[in-house]
């Protein structure tokens, strides 16, 4: 890996790191971290254990000199492409919920938990947009936070926002407090406010889910996420094989009805959408992941 580096450096031949250095790079990276750990017993340091480095002659030892410095040079390569401040927040980010993980669990402590994670990934959000070339690189991890928001989108209303629907049309239906949960939906997404702004009407359901559809300013509106995911497709090579399956889950949208209060009318089309993003997610692995298409 440190060869592979040099020559891209040497050359400038992206096209090959793009090809397969790239992937070389990342799964020996991940084979790294498989073999290594962090040992309490030395400060927390990442530990590799058990290998036999260019003297043969000493064979399976701890830390070996070479071996760890290869690796290091190897984990670096992988990062670069990402700002240190990004980096540095990740790393925060991690050290604090390995430490406080059972803060996560406990009943009181889950929310300050679930919000100090949620701050440090719009702190990276911001580090990126910010110090970041909008390179390809920077396009593919766009195009993935939107794949992202739209499928928790979907899933929000398929499971929630239905439910809801299905016990307001029950017979014991509780219409009492229904504002209150289609409020919960509306946080879930961090949309509350932008609700509030853009409809200027009180909260109800057919409203939510028309806003959470078809809000063209609201950046977790799915119609806009798979817009940013063909955006995104543009400016990467061989993005044209990815592009049938965004313009796919594009038709599958547009044959939601968003003014459809049937819980399971929605659940359903809720799923039609979740399964049409599954395959633009399989086609981006196949064509840029080299791996398998799920299913």
């Amino acid at each position: 890996m440190y060869a592979l580096r040099k020559y891209v450096q040497a050359t400038g031949d992206e096209s090959f790191l793009q090809e397969c250095g790239a992937e070389m790079l990342v799964e020996t990276a991940r084979l790294w971290l498989d073999l290594g750990f962090y040992a309490a017993r030395k400060g927390g340091a990442f530990c590799i254990n058990g290998v036999t480095g260019p003297d043969e002659y000493n064979t399976v030892v701890n830390n070996n000199a070479y071996t760890n410095l290869m690796a290091r040079e190897n984990l670096r390569s992988t990062r670069e492409i990402l700002p240190r401040d990004g980096w540095l927040v990740v790393n925060d980010t991690f050290l604090f919920a390995e430490s406080h993980r059972h803060d996560g669990v406990g009943r009181r402590s889950r929310g300050r938990f679930l919000d100090r994670i949620v701050a440090d990934a719009r702190r990276v959000d911001g580090i990126l947009s910010a110090t970041m070339s909008h390179d390809a690189a920077y396009e593919f991890l766009r195009l993935g936070q939107a794949l992202e928001r739209a499928d928790m989108t979907t899933r929000v209303l398929g499971v929630r926002a239905a439910a809801l629907m299905a016990a307001a049309s029950a017979p014991d239906g509780d219409g009492e407090h229904a504002e209150v949960q289609w409020m919960s939906v509306l946080a879930s997404l961090s949309a509350r406010q932008m609700y509030h702004r853009s409809t200027r009407e009180p909260v109800n359901g057919p409203a939510v889910v028309r806003f959470l559809l078809t809000d063209r300013a609201f950046p977790g509106y799915v119609a806009a996420c798979l817009a940013r995911v063909a955006a995104g497709l543009a400016a990467l090579p061989r993005g044209e094989e990815v592009l049938p399956a965004v313009r796919a889950a594009e038709v599958e949208l547009s044959l939601v009805d968003p003014t459809e209060t049937d819980g399971k009318t929605l659940d359903d089309a809720m799923d039609g959408l979740q399964l049409s993003l599954a395959a633009v997610h399989g086609q981006l692995a196949v064509t840029y992941l080299r791996v398998a298409a799920p299913g």
